[in-house]
């Protein structure tokens, strides 16, 4: 029989391994909302029990400029928040459960032994096309994928000299500034290149194939990325984005055009729908 020290002692040591302030996991999924599935290092342990795995913390947020990084497989640091990360994402000042705080409140803000970020001369090369005026920093890279067709190279040409700026000269409407026209830029990006101008709206544009960011090999260049946007005077007009190949797209929708992963890109901030080929750029 147990005696009454050693129950305290199995109290003292299950409350500790409760009390989650940080944690170290192995990252085993990423979401297509831009979370991530996380296993972690830690054990748990019952009342008299023996220690044992944790359950893995389904729908981990990232810090925007960590998400880049973080591969499956990877070593990542978790923070536990103090209070509902659900809620606070909102901007929403809510107090965690009573007693401690919980692992499914955790954000990643940093990762061990990460692959880090794409710097594979063999997938990107430099832009060392002259730069109009007030046009893309001449440092953005552009990528280099071989077997691309004449009107996929226009595409993703067109789209990437204009990354950077504050707005475009589009296809259709003549100038529009980056902040709410993302169909507009990727439809004048196809129309440049094809002459055929799909138009419409963010989420009209087809998006009926899964978008898994741990294999992107199955995206063909050109194709649109579209997601569920953010609303505008409260409706959702959805965002779409230009996959330019090697797991990058450009797209416009924020203060610039920018060319970022899709693990940065606004898309996948928001939530994925899916991507489609509304043109045919053979």
């Amino acid at each position: 029989m147990k005696s009454a020290m050693d129950y305290i002692d199995d109290r003292i040591e299950e409350k500790l391994l409760h009390l989650h302030t940080s944690y170290l996991g192995t990252a085993v999924g990423i979401n297509p909302d831009g979370t991530f599935d996380v296993q972690p290092l830690t054990l748990t342990k019952a009342i008299g029990g023996k220690s044992k795995q944790q359950a893995v913390v389904k729908n981990v947020y990232c810090l925007d400029d960590v998400a880049i990084n973080v591969r499956t497989g990877d070593v990542v640091v978790c923070l536990v928040c103090e209070r509902d990360i659900s809620e606070a994402v909102l901007g929403n000042s809510t107090l965690p459960s009573v007693g401690h705080h919980q692992m499914k409140d955790s954000i990643i803000i940093g990762t061990i032994g990460s692959l880090g970020a794409v710097h594979d001369s063999a997938l990107i090369a430099d832009n060392k096309a002259e730069q109009e005026e007030g046009g893309s920093d001449p440092e953005t890279p552009i990528p280099v994928v071989g077997g691309m067709t004449a009107k996929q190279k226009k595409c993703v040409e067109w789209a990437m000299s204009q990354v950077g700026k504050a707005g475009f000269n589009s296809y259709r409407n003549g100038y529009c500034n980056s902040t709410n026209w993302c169909a507009r830029f990727v439809s004048s990006a196809y129309a440049f290149a094809t002459g055929t101008y799909p138009g419409g709206d963010a989420k009209d544009f087809p998006h009926s194939h899964p978008i898994n960011l741990n294999n992107t090999s199955d995206i063909p260049i050109g194709a649109c990325i579209v997601s569920k946007g953010y609303p505008v005077g409260g409706k959702y007009y959805g965002h779409v984005a230009l996959y330019v190949g090697k797991g990058y797209v450009v797209e416009a929708g924020g203060a610039k055009i920018r060319y970022s992963p899709l693990a940065q890109s606004i898309g996948r901030k928001c939530g994925f729908y899916g991507w489609g080929m509304p043109v045919n750029l053979n």
